[in-house]
């Protein structure tokens, strides 16, 4: 019979056995005192650290414990190049913007603004003309915005560039295999191919994107004052970004060694420079590698390194109709490698931008244009270089002649552009001069 008195608690149980455990195992515990009760803090109590308890057997269920998964991010704590989170403008606008009436709008309004920037700033093609035509398509009155909710709904920023037969999967819309034509939907999901001829290699790519009217961060290396109001040739690769839904704005009054684009960044940027280096074979120009391999910049940048090409650039269809490279939701353009100028690639820091290229173009090399002169040109490029690159994971055999053998690079370069054989007459069918000269990618 309980002698305790009505109302009193229960006594505490000092020890409690789970069901189906052995009572022996806490016949030793039993005599050893407990860690002792500790009230809580007040209010006004600044909070203390908690300490670390691991979990006893039965808490666990007498199964050993897993240690957390890492993260997949690189030592410097940013995410893997793969896995990067780019960009996207809203759904809404990008729906109802890509429709053929928006477009239209769009395409007007831009014109407007266009040409009250144009005494200070090149338009977006970077160029003179302020107009901005729309990229109108064939089966744009069937289709009006159905066919860009479901490529929009399943495709990311992507790069297709290849050489081999692939499938296309969701890429390949109804859409797509209306303007590429009955001969393409007879022989199947074909690629974009690589056109080889004799000095000259023409990637066409498709960059998909989900921005609209998005405005590129520019950064300027040694800006200073102009004499060329008028010239519109520091411009020349602002296609690439227009025809990606990133508006760009160059002054006219300022001239610069080298421009930047800090972002927005798509993933098709970094993927950029590994296609075009894989374009190029043994019997062209040899690659200039400063980087020390697979492991370079793994513990400095996001980015490993950075790619430098001498390249022309058109669009698509044409080598001039910009418009039709700007596709809703893509953008396809064709880059155009010279075989016989090399490519350099370089261990880059993480301030390094998403690409970045500098304004002289291929008139003014053969031209003289400008005052252009191939050392300052040259010497301005080093210098810029010298500000990203990451001398620590340079390769072991150029950390003492890296700025000699760069320099030795650029100058084949340079040199390579005066010396264009004869069998590339036909250059201007593939892109203008206009549109040809050094840009860099990170990857």
């Amino acid at each position: 019979m309980d002698s305790s008195p009505a109302g009193d608690p229960q006594p505490y149980v000092l020890v409690e056995v789970p069901q189906g455990v052995t009572p022996e195992r806490y016949q030793d515990g039993a005599n050893e005192l407990a860690l002792p009760t500790v009230p809580p803090r007040s209010l006004s109590a600044p909070p203390g650290p908690v300490p670390e308890r691991k979990p006893s057997a039965h808490e666990t269920g007498g199964l050993p414990l897993v240690a957390a998964v890492p993260s997949q991010q690189s030592p410097d704590g940013l995410t893997s190049p793969g896995e990067e989170t780019e960009k996207e403008s809203h759904f809404a606008k990008r729906f109802m913007g890509n429709m053929l009436v928006a477009r239209l709008g769009r395409a007007g309004v831009q014109s407007v603004t266009s040409t009250m920037k144009l005494p200070l700033y090149l338009s977006p093609w970077g160029d003179n003309n302020p107009f901005v035509l729309p990229n109108l398509r064939k089966r744009d009155l069937a289709l009006a915005g159905v066919m860009h909710f479901g490529a929009d709904a399943l495709i990311g920023s992507s790069l297709t560039a290849v050489e081999t037969v692939v499938q296309h999967g969701a890429t390949w819309t109804a859409e797509q295999s209306m303007d590429q034509g009955y001969d393409k939907i007879r022989g199947g999901s074909r690629p974009h191919s690589v056109k080889r001829q004799a000095g000259l290699t023409s990637v066409e790519v498709r960059i998909k994107h989900k921005l609209i009217g998005e405005e590129a961060t520019l950064r300027f290396f040694e800006s200073r004052d102009t004499a060329h109001v008028l010239s519109c040739a520091r411009g020349w690769f602002c296609p690439y970004l227009y025809c990606s839904s990133r508006v760009s704005q160059l002054s006219r009054m300022k001239d610069f060694t080298v421009v930047e684009v800090m972002g927005p960044g798509l993933k098709a940027d970094a993927a950029l420079a590994p296609t075009l280096l894989s374009c190029i074979t043994n019997e062209d120009a040899p690659i200039c590698r400063l980087d020390a391999g697979e492991d370079a910049g793994t513990t400095s940048s996001h980015y490993k390194r950075l790619g430098i090409f001498f390249m022309g650039i058109s669009p698509y269809r044409t080598a001039s109709t910009w418009s039709q490279a700007k596709v809703p939701g893509e953008a396809r353009i064709r880059f155009h490698l010279l075989t016989h100028i090399p490519a350099i690639v370089i261990p880059i820091k993480s301030s390094a931008p998403v690409c970045a290229w500098s304004p002289s173009t291929l008139d003014q090399m053969l031209n003289s244009r400008e005052e252009y002169n191939d050392e300052v040109h040259r010497d301005g490029i080093l210098r810029y270089l010298d500000t990203v690159i990451d001398v620590s994971y340079m390769r072991v055999q150029s950390r003492d002649t890296w700025r000699l053998e760069l320099s030795a690079a650029l100058d084949q370069i340079l040199i390579g552009t005066k010396s264009i054989p004869s069998a590339l007459g036909s250059i201007a069918d593939a892109f203008s001069n206009e549109h040809g000269g050094i840009v860099m990618f990170r990857f």
